[in-house]
């Protein structure tokens, strides 16, 4: 293997480790924003409008969805060099 391979592999896995650090760190905020975004839209009052409703559920699922795919960025980084890339 010549430098430049081994550069780059040292690269993508700390660019993946970074990533993980980067979405263990958003991951507290973005649940404590969302509660509080939930409280100020009152999402636990039963008798809010159809599309309260669904803003509320997309309040309670953005923050997982954007997670998920920071992590799998972050496995993907750290991945990388196993196939061949």
């Amino acid at each position: 293997m010549n430098k430049k391979a081994q550069t780059s592999a040292f690269f993508l896995f700390m660019v993946g480790v970074i990533i993980f650090i980067i979405t263990f760190n958003l991951a507290s905020p973005l649940i404590k924003s969302s509660d509080k975004i939930r409280g100020d839209m009152d999402c636990s009052n039963s008798s809010i409008a159809t599309t309260e409703k669904i803003s509320c559920t997309v309040v309670d699922t953005v923050a997982p969805f954007f997670l998920a795919i920071l992590v799998g960025l972050g496995g993907m980084a750290l991945t990388a060099k196993l196939v061949g890339a």
